[in-house]
């Protein structure tokens, strides 16, 4: 059961991650690109946890890299980002609406899992380790309580929006509404 739900969570994550480049490549005559997930999160995040979550092999991991550095790097894609728009949800929360969804993808999510994601993004855009060359180079990170009700994020999340297109977003620091 375990390496099947490890098939589903790999399956999952590679078309997510596919889906995001091809978005990409769809948007590049747009100025402003708004994602769910940058390609550069998903690395970042969820590959890395998947590993350490055992879902994926060190192989698969280094793969899923390989094929992200040659993107990034062909310079037939721009994956730099601008800005972060991190909606904040506390795992609690964030198991419920999973639940409540009730989507096949997500049936093998753990609370350990969700945890770990929680620490990886808090991680990645908050804590800013400036030894670690990808920390160092963020963008701006506009942080939502995503505990609110949905209507209320909506709303947040278009002040947010309206922030970056209004170009008040400048590189290296952290505004939390």
């Amino acid at each position: 059961s375990t390496r099947k739900e490890s098939s589903a969570a790999s399956d999952v994550y590679k078309r997510q991650l596919n889906t995001m480049i091809s978005r990409q490549l769809d948007s590049e005559k747009s100025q402003i690109r708004i994602m769910e997930r940058s390609p550069k999160s998903s690395i970042r995040i969820f590959s890395e946890s998947m590993f350490k979550s055992g879902f994926i092999s060190s192989t698969q991991r280094k793969i899923l890299q390989n094929w992200f550095d040659l993107i990034n790097n062909s310079g037939s894609v721009n994956l730099e980002i601008d800005a972060h728009i991190y909606v904040r949800t506390s795992v609690p929360i964030a198991l419920d609406r999973v639940s409540f969804r009730d989507r096949a993808g997500e049936k093998c999510l753990t609370e350990d899992y969700a945890k770990q994601l929680d620490t990886e993004h808090e991680h990645w855009l908050l804590q800013r380790d400036t030894s670690d060359k990808d920390l160092a180079q963020l963008a701006k990170v506009l942080v939502i309580n995503g505990d609110k009700l949905g209507k209320d994020i909506l709303e947040d999340y278009e002040h947010a929006v309206d922030w970056i297109i209004e170009k008040k977003v400048e590189r290296d620091g952290i505004w939390i509404q």
